[in-house]
C-alpha cells in the first residue's frame, strides 16, 4: 500500500477582469442595502397596520409607535444614500459606450487577384484603455503603464499639487486636502532583506473562518462527537434532573463541557445539542448564507482602516453575524448570534462597526 500522498495538481486561474466583470461585483455591493430597504419598508407597512387596528390605551402602543419611528429613520438613512445614483453616473459612459469609426482603425490593401491576391488588415481595439479609465473614474484605481505623464507626476485634480506616493499602503496622498487614493506601481520591486518583516493584516483565512461558523451553528460540521462525550453530558443534565429540552442550551452545554474540561469541543456545542435532543439545529438558506458572505467580503477594508494600532483579532464573528442579521432585516436570527457578556467589549466593538457603517452606508444599531 502505497503510503505517501499524490501530489495536487497546479490549479491555475484567469485573473483578468472586464468593466463588465467589475460592474457585476459593484451591483452585487448594492445588493444588500436593497434587500435590507426593502425588507423594513414591508416591516413598516405591517406596524403601520397594526398601529391601526391598536386601541387607545392598549400597552402595546408606545412599543409600535417607537419601532415605527425607528424604522421610518432607517429607511430614510437607506433612501438617503447615493453612493450607487453616483456609480451609475460615473460608470454609464462604460457600460453603453457609443462605438465610432475612430474607435477601431483599419486599413486593407489588396495588391492582385486570384490565389495571389490577399487582404491585408490592421487593427486597433481601445478596450484596455477603456478599463482603465473606468477603473480610475469609478474606484479611484490607477495603474501604472509606462507611457502616461502621470506616472511620473501624479497631481491632485482638485488642489492641483503633487501627490506624495505611500509605498507602504499603496495609496497617493495630497498634502493639501489629504485625499487619499489607491495607485498600484508596477515599476516599484520589493527589496528582501534580513531585517525586513513583513506583516500580513490576513495572516489567517478569515473567510473560511466565518463558513466553518456558519456550518458549525448549523451543525453541519463533519467534526465526529466521540460516544463517551455524549454520554458524560447525558449524565451531567441526568444530575439536575432536566426534562425539558428547551432547557438544553448552547450555553449549559458549553458549561458541562468547562467542567469536564472539555474545551475543545465548544465549537461543536449545536452538534453535540442535536445528538442528545434529536432536535433540528438552525438552517440558514443559501441566499441568506451568500448575503452574509458578501457582506462580510466588504467589511474587510473598512475594518483595516478603522480598526485601532492596538487591536489584532478581527471582530467577533457572532457579533459580526447580528449586526448584520439587523441590518438585513433577519431579527429573528440574532439570538443563535449572541454578543459578548462583557459590555466594555462590546463597546469597543461598536466603536469600530460604527466607522464600518458610515463609510459602507449601512444603519448602525448599538449594542450598549
Amino acid at each position: 500500500m502505497n503510503i505517501h500522498r499524490l501530489k495536487k495538481d497546479l490549479q491555475h486561474t484567469d485573473t483578468r477582469s472586464t468593466v463588465q466583470d467589475r460592474h457585476i461585483l459593484k451591483m452585487k455591493e448594492f445588493a444588500p442595502v436593497r434587500n435590507s430597504l426593502r425588507s423594513k419598508e414591508v416591516q413598516l407597512r405591517q406596524c403601520q397596520e397594526l398601529r391601526e387596528v391598536l386601541e387607545e390605551g392598549d400597552p402595546e402602543i408606545a412599543a409600535t409607535e417607537e419601532r415605527i419611528s425607528k424604522l421610518s429613520k432607517d429607511i430614510a438613512s437607506l433612501t438617503e444614500d447615493s453612493r450607487e445614483i453616483n456609480y451609475f453616473l460615473k460608470a454609464s459612459p462604460y457600460l453603453c459606450p457609443s462605438v465610432t469609426p475612430s474607435s477601431v482603425e483599419t486599413d486593407e490593401s489588396s495588391t492582385g487577384a486570384g490565389l495571389d491576391g490577399f487582404l491585408e488588415r490592421t487593427g486597433s481595439v481601445s478596450k484596455g484603455n477603456t478599463y482603465t479609465q473606468y477603473m480610475e473614474n469609478c474606484f479611484s484605481v490607477f495603474y501604472n503603464q509606462g507611457d502616461d505623464p502621470r506616472d511620473s507626476l501624479m497631481v491632485c485634480r482638485d488642489c492641483n499639487v503633487e501627490l506624495v506616493y505611500n509605498q507602504k499602503d499603496s495609496e497617493l496622498a495630497c498634502i493639501e486636502c489629504g485625499k487619499c487614493q489607491f495607485y498600484q506601481n508596477h515599476e516599484v520591486t520589493g527589496e528582501f532583506r534580513d531585517d525586513v518583516h513583513i506583516l500580513s493584516p490576513f495572516a489567517y483565512k478569515r473567510m473560511t473562518h466565518l463558513k466553518e461558523y456558519l456550518s458549525q451553528i448549523q451543525a453541519k460540521e463533519t467534526t465526529d462527537i466521540p460516544e463517551d462525550i455524549i454520554s458524560t453530558i447525558q449524565k451531567e443534565i441526568r444530575k439536575e434532573r432536566i426534562t425539558n429540552v428547551n432547557l438544553i442550551t448552547p450555553r449549559r452545554v458549553r458549561g458541562y463541557l468547562k467542567k469536564l474540561h472539555l474545551n475543545k469541543f465548544y465549537d461543536h456545542v449545536n452538534s453535540i445539542i442535536v445528538r442528545i435532543t434529536g432536535t433540528s439545529a438552525l438552517k440558514l438558506s443559501g441566499e441568506l448564507e451568500c448575503t452574509f458572505i458578501e457582506m462580510f467580503q466588504q467589511i474587510q477594508s473598512p475594518f483595516e482602516r478603522h480598526c485601532p494600532p492596538e487591536r489584532k483579532n478581527f471582530l467577533s464573528y457572532s457579533y459580526t453575524l447580528h449586526k448584520m442579521c439587523l441590518i438585513i432585516g433577519q431579527e429573528r436570527l440574532c439570538e443563535y448570534f449572541p454578543l459578548l457578556k462583557s459590555r466594555e467589549k462590546n463597546y469597543a466593538q461598536d466603536c469600530i462597526w460604527r466607522k464600518i457603517c458610515e463609510e459602507l452606508g449601512w444603519p448602525f444599531h448599538p449594542s450598549v
